[in-house]
């Protein structure tokens, strides 16, 4: 019982054996026997997809030659197994000798079962180079392709570079260069200096160029003025001035102020002239006047004039910097703008509307106005239809007093808000949602004010009130 054991186990591994012997040829005879040089997929007699490939070839011929020699052992180790047990003659004996020098010769040898390793790990090594040789093909093409595609681009685009670098070169570097405070604080500087300089040469205030004449020239008769018919000045291209010349800037930097002072010395001059002229002179008999008498009196001209803002601040720039200033204007003074409040253009030379009123300090226009203005007044017919600068709700909607009908929209991400004033018409409420652009009303002589108008202001998410030239565009494209 035993040996039947041992039989039927022994049986039992030899058709194990068998079945993987079986299984090995059939990879190499019929799935994976492939033709290295084309390397695709193809369909094999099983139904699946194998990659044709030298290595998987090789690997599967591995995998048999192994499967093979353990065969081999098997066949060996099982004869002597049974030269153990059957060998009790001499004729058993010689029998199975006879079987083993039969088993030998179909084997392979010691030396050759070597020899056969050699030549495995020497197949390898060649494909594992013709491998490399390859991915380096592959990537050598890929990237000589990439390269040609690069170069094809940069050639097909660079003229388009060319001229957006030429439109728009070097604006970035006025993105962030001039915070909101600093612009504020820079039209504060030079509309000071003009709201005095206005005070000085007009008749209507007291310590003024006309008191200073009269002590000097007590014989002068009358003074005559010939002035502005506004005291204003383009503060955008003030500001562009500045951020060309200085980058980043500080308005308390006394080289800044210095610079400040001399141009307002050439945009705002003043001159006086006395001319002796004939003139009908009231006489007086015991303190009421009968009459009139062509007298030969002195006359003081007064004359104060604005120059063109504009000559005199390119002039004191280079080729360079002229160029930055029109980048500078173009960007919208390198800062956040918002969308515009009107249809038409205002502000600058040529535009439909002009300001009558910039942002900052001035002289009252009526009775009971505000000397430091804290928006800029534009002059348009009433009925001018308005629209909002921002996206957001609106706060404030109605009648404000002297401000007349008055409409307050804040910005829902940066909370700045936007103010129109001097109203004669609204078409919003209190806490509606407000689109970007959307009407908003009409613009009005409400309140007090001297003639038709929009009082336009800024405030930022503190409610402290900027130049709205900083942030609304005047110019619709």
């Amino acid at each position: 019982m035993v040996e039947d054991n041992g039989g039927n186990e022994s049986d039992r591994a030899q058709r194990k054996l068998t079945r993987k012997m079986t299984y090995a040829a059939k990879r190499v005879t019929s799935g994976l026997l492939i033709d290295a040089n084309r390397g695709r997929f193809y369909r094999s007699k099983a139904g699946r997809y194998y990659l044709k490939s030298s290595k998987a070839e090789l690997d599967a011929r591995i995998a048999h030659q192994k499967l093979e020699w353990k065969r081999q052992k098997y066949d060996r180790d099982a004869l002597k197994e049974r030269y153990k047990r059957s060998a009790k003659t001499k004729a058993d004996r010689k029998k199975l000798r006879e079987e083993k020098r039969q088993l030998h010769k179909k084997q392979d040898s010691f030396f050759q079962r070597v020899s056969q390793k050699k030549a495995i790990k020497k197949k390898k090594k060649m494909l594992r180079q013709e491998r490399m040789k390859a991915v380096a093909s592959m990537i050598g093409s890929w990237a000589v392709g990439f390269l040609v595609v690069l170069m094809i681009l940069v050639l097909v685009f660079m003229p388009l570079f060319v001229v957006i670098g030429s439109l728009v070169g070097g604006l970035g570097d006025f993105v962030i260069q001039v915070p909101y405070e600093t612009l504020s604080m820079t039209n504060e500087y030079f509309t000071d200096m003009l709201v005095r300089f206005q005070m000085f040469v007009s008749p209507d205030f007291e310590d003024n160029y006309e008191s200073i004449l009269s002590e000097q020239y007590p014989d002068v008769y009358a003074f005559e003025y010939d002035l502005p018919d506004e005291f204003t000045y383009d503060t955008v291209l003030l500001k562009a001035y500045l951020g060309a010349k200085y980058k980043e800037f500080d308005i308390t930097d006394p080289e800044v102020q210095a610079d400040l002072d001399e141009i307002f010395e050439l945009f705002a001059t003043y001159e006086h002239e006395i001319v002796p002229e004939y003139r009908d002179v009231p006489i007086y008999e015991h303190g009421v006047m009968v009459g009139t008498e062509q007298q030969l009196v002195d006359i003081c001209y007064i004359t104060a004039e604005l120059h063109d803002l504009e000559e005199i601040l390119r002039a004191r720039l280079s080729d360079s910097q002229n160029e930055q200033v029109d980048k500078y204007l173009i960007s919208g003074l390198g800062q956040t703008v918002y969308g515009p409040v009107m249809a038409q253009s205002w502000g600058y030379s040529g535009a439909e509307f002009r300001v009558s009123s910039e942002f900052g300090y001035r002289v009252q226009p009526t009775e009971g106005a505000s000397t430091y203005h804290k928006g800029i007044d534009i002059a348009c017919p009433t009925g001018t239809p308005l629209y909002s600068a921002v996206a957001g709700t609106v706060e404030l909607a109605g009648d404000s007093g002297k401000g007349g009908l008055r409409v307050r929209i804040r910005d829902s991400n940066t909370g700045v808000a936007v103010v129109f004033m001097h109203m004669s018409e609204i078409a919003v409420s209190v806490g509606q949602e407000i689109a970007l652009g959307e009407y908003v009303g009409k613009s009005g002589n409400t309140g007090n004010t001297t003639g038709p108008h929009l009082h336009l202001a800024v405030m930022d998410e503190n409610d402290v009130y900027h130049d709205p030239r900083d942030y609304i565009p005047s110019i619709i494209e």
